[in-house]
């Protein structure tokens, strides 16, 4: 059995699962909790013959991270024996909510509690009264709305950041304008001989805008790949307000006024434009309308991009310049745009520099998401015959398309934001906490809340208001997690309890499956 899907330059003739020292040692991936978000980084856990875990290592056998970890995984021990998780499922009154009178229960009495309240509410006030809140997915990718959809049968799966605001406003703003999702940049993840490989090129400049991936690992891009190809010759901007560990060390750093990112970005198209800096056999061959693009970024003149970014104008025109010349160059941007009020455009303009400049879809620039449908997504999977379905986007958005056009339109707010609620497939945060105030356009009954802890200030824009309106709204709810986590406390009436990523079996994928690098095995 081959761990992996992608290769790297180690040995993967090591099987999986070996012994060592007496102990029983498995090679897998952290994603769930607490991996990081989401690159999926390979692990070996030590077992002894008790069954205890004993310590985490890196594998140094994955073809991404290559035996490097954090101290998210080093100390995964504390976190699988930490005292305060429950490790059975739990109940109490509803008139008990936030109060500590939980009553350990059967696995069987709390799946067919839940089973008989689903079947309840869908047949009194219809599936769409059944709310699944979540967070951000772990395993698999966005498994949201396909738990939501295909086992409840509710259009309604959210996440309560106000607007989705991480990673949907990247994934929008590019796939409304290119077809294809955020495009991630090239640093050889999953190729055989990795920064060796023949199919790869190592890029002259890597530009890190509004992002420092070294702590987290933001959304699959492993962020020490930087710091291997900065090793190799690779020239670093960053453009951030903060003075960050990647930017004291950039060839160049571009310390704006927050939020003027859309600014500067528009100021350096046109330079390049004007400075004729472009590639013009890829603007002839595909792109729409950049007469009137190169009219809208005139607008913004470097002279007034300095003024309201706070920035020499010199600096402006020096890396515009530096960017158009370096072949190939990659951008990566992240929540520090999608968190802006016009963060979207921000990232339409840096797509539009990377497709520009020639280094969009090419080895070292930025990768293209293949996001095309199979056959079967209008066909055998509205049928619910999908057994040779096996894209990923595919796979999450199936329950999606098993539904009716007539239960889609009741997805909160697709009256509103029908572009948005196809996009994510769920529902529209804002509007679902306006529905569960106001119970328009209709009453949400039942709530579960899936791995995510919504009341804390910083999960949602407005916690104090989630935590009301939940309270007022919801009749029944339960919580899945690791621990009892405070929005579980204060609006659950279940409590079923979650394995960490050491011990159950699992597959991730990096970038959310979306721009995945590797598919990886999570073994216990």
């Amino acid at each position: 059995m081959k761990l992996f899907k992608g290769q790297g330059t180690a040995d993967l003739g090591k099987p999986w699962r070996f012994e060592e020292d007496g102990l029983t040692v498995t090679r897998g991936c952290a994603w769930s909790p607490p991996g990081c978000h989401p690159v999926g980084c390979g692990i070996k856990t030590y077992v002894n013959s008790n069954g205890e875990l004993v310590r985490i290592e890196g594998d140094e056998n994955h073809p991404v991270t290559g035996g490097r970890l954090c101290v998210r995984c080093l100390t995964m021990r504390d976190y699988v024996y930490n005292p305060d998780r429950v490790l059975y499922p739990m109940k109490r009154a509803r008139e008990d909510r936030g109060k500590n009178k939980w009553e350990r229960i059967t696995w069987d009495e709390a799946f067919d509690t839940i089973a008989e309240k689903v079947a309840y509410y869908k047949e009194n006030y219809g599936a769409e009264s059944i709310l699944m809140q979540g967070g951000t997915g772990r395993e698999g990718g966005p498994m949201l709305p396909a738990y939501a959809q295909a086992a409840l049968g509710t259009p309604n799966a959210s996440q309560p950041l106000s607007g989705y605001s991480c990673y949907i406003p990247r994934v929008a703003g590019t796939t409304y304008v290119m077809g294809a999702t955020y495009p991630e940049m090239d640093y050889a993840g999953g190729l055989p001989g990795r920064y060796d490989d023949p199919m790869f090129k190592l890029p002259e400049l890597i530009v890190f805008w509004g992002k420092e991936p070294l702590p987290s690992n933001g959304d699959g891009l492993f962020g020490h790949a930087a710091i291997d190809m900065m090793r190799r010759g690779s020239k670093l901007m960053s453009i951030d307000p903060r003075v960050n560990w990647l930017s004291a060390r950039a060839d160049i750093f571009i310390q704006l006024r927050a939020g003027t990112d859309t600014a500067l970005a528009m100021a350096m198209l046109d330079i390049i434009i004007k400075e004729d800096l472009y590639d013009h056999d890829f603007v002839e061959r595909w792109t729409y309308g950049f007469d009137e693009f190169a009219e809208r970024v005139a607008y913004m003149t470097p002279e007034d991009a300095a003024r309201i970014c706070e920035v020499p104008v010199e600096d402006i025109y020096t890396v515009a310049r530096m960017y158009a010349n370096a072949h190939p160059a990659s951008i990566a941007w992240g929540l520090a745009f999608d968190q802006n009020t016009n963060g979207m455009q921000a990232g339409q303009c840096v797509l539009a520099m990377i497709c520009m400049c020639g280094n969009l879809d090419v080895p070292g620039g930025n990768i293209v998401a293949d996001l095309s449908m199979p056959e079967d997504i209008t066909g055998d999977a509205a049928s619910g015959q999908s057994e040779h379905n096996t894209d990923t986007r595919a796979f999450i958005t199936e329950g999606w398309y098993q539904m009716t056009d007539e239960e889609r339109d009741k997805c909160i707010g697709m009256d509103k934001y029908p572009l948005y609620c196809n996009q994510i497939t769920g529902a529209q945060a804002d509007c679902v906490l306006d529905t569960l105030e106001t119970d328009e356009p209709y009453p949400i009954k039942m709530a579960w809340i899936a791995n995510t802890n919504l009341i804390a200030p910083t999960n949602s824009a407005e916690p104090s208001r989630w935590h009301k309106a939940l309270l007022r709204s919801i009749d029944f709810a339960f919580g899945t997690d690791c621990f009892i986590t405070p929005t579980i406390q204060a609006v659950c009436d279940v409590f079923l309890p979650l394995s960490t990523v050491a011990e159950h079996d699992g597959v991730n994928r990096t970038h959310y499956g979306a721009a995945s690098i590797t598919t990886g095995c999570g073994n216990k």
